[in-house]
């Protein structure tokens, strides 16, 4: 059962990577970026003709963060939200104590 999970889950990495792969080299081509889930949803529709709809959106949106993180993530720390930035912050700092009033002291 275990060999199973793990054939299918080694097909459905390979096929996500094709998915990656097919739709950057289209998007280099057109001089295009991939911002959204409609260009590799057409990508997985030609690549994947016997997969229902729910498992071409999963395959999409998972290729999209696969772009976003591995291939785009340089170009999108420019970009990236406020409230990220704090995360990234507080992880970096050392916990302070809060004081009386509920703040942190300096």
């Amino acid at each position: 059962m275990d060999f199973k999970v793990m054939v299918y889950v080694d097909n459905r990495r390979a096929d996500i990577e094709r998915l990656v792969r097919c739709a950057l080299e289209d998007a280099y081509r057109r001089g295009r970026e991939i911002e959204t889930i409609d260009p590799l949803l057409r990508w997985a529709r030609r690549l994947f003709p016997y997969l229902h709809e729910g498992a071409l959106n999963e395959y999409a949106r998972t290729a999209l963060r696969v772009i976003k993180y591995r291939y785009q993530s340089g170009r999108l720390r420019g970009r990236q939200t406020t409230l990220h930035n704090l995360f990234i912050e507080a992880e970096r700092k050392p916990m302070q104590p809060l004081g009386d009033d509920g703040e942190r002291s300096s």
